[in-house]
């Protein structure tokens, strides 16, 4: 999910399926403290795959996401000083991307 259209998309999915997201952001679903069951996680899986999003559960694949999602925040936001360049951003906000 790199925008809010397909955050909204998202929303209406869980909707659909009536689970309760404690929130949703940019590439990340958070259920908090409520479990759901394998059945209810494939359903979800499912929607999202024909809308073309993609469920990712693997450390690497999270990883990734999370860089891509820092660069465009800091993008799309200017949120990078001017002596600041895209690797300098990566090692400061490295931990942050790393455990999210």
């Amino acid at each position: 999910m790199v925008c809010d259209h397909c955050v909204l998309v998202i929303k209406n999915v869980l909707t659909e399926l009536a689970l309760d997201a404690s929130s949703v952001h940019m590439g990340e679903v958070d259920f908090g403290n409520t479990t759901i069951s394998i059945e209810q996680l494939q359903q979800f899986k499912h929607k999202i795959e024909l809308l073309g999003f993609e469920l990712i559960n693997d450390k690497k694949t999270k990883l990734i996401e999370n860089i891509k999602k820092l660069l465009l925040s800091c993008c799309s936001k200017k949120l990078s000083p001017k002596n600041l360049n895209c690797q300098n951003i990566l090692q400061i906000n490295y931990t942050t991307a790393i455990h999210n």
